[in-house]
């Protein structure tokens, strides 16, 4: 891991981490840059707020890790999470992307999975009572999917507050 004004924690290679309680805040590219094979990753209680250029969080994830994102703050940020996962050949992998009980909304992108991405991201708030969009912004954050499907019903129709 490491800490700059371009990315604020970038994990490769790594499995079994756990990100708790933290602000990263007006970082140029990517506020967290998650690129795992195997193992978990835990992102809890963080606020992820105002990255310039790109996401929020980014998840490059090959062949089976397990990410769980929960209790975050993810707001006014290009794209809240980017998500890419790469099966190779072995695609009997079930998703292993949970993402619940968060405040996603401000972006301009809420989530934008590609890759053939499974994604759970029930039970988070999108920034208003009638859940995210996928057409013209006419609800909360927007859902981009490109050979991928992101789970999101049902939603919180309140935000969460901050522990």
């Amino acid at each position: 891991m490491y800490n700059s004004s371009k990315w604020g924690i970038a994990l490769e290679g790594m499995k079994n981490v756990s990100i708790i309680n933290c602000k990263i805040k007006n970082n140029l590219y990517y506020g967290i840059d998650i690129k795992v094979n195997y193992g978990k990753v835990l992102i809890k209680n963080c606020s992820i707020v105002g990255i310039k250029n790109l996401s929020g969080i980014r998840i490059l994830n090959k062949k089976g890790g397990k990410i769980y994102i929960e209790e975050c703050n993810i707001k006014n940020n290009p794209c809240g999470i980017e998500i890419s996962v790469s099966y190779g050949s072995n695609i009997n992998y079930p998703g292993g992307i949970y993402i619940h009980r968060c405040n996603i909304y401000g972006n301009k992108i809420g989530i934008y999975a590609t890759s053939f991405s499974i994604v759970d991201a029930r039970y988070n708030y999108w920034g208003g009572k009638f859940g995210p969009s996928h057409l013209f912004g006419l609800r909360g954050d927007k859902i981009l999917t490109k050979f991928s499907k992101v789970f999101y019903f049902p939603w919180s129709v309140i935000e969460y507050n901050e522990s």
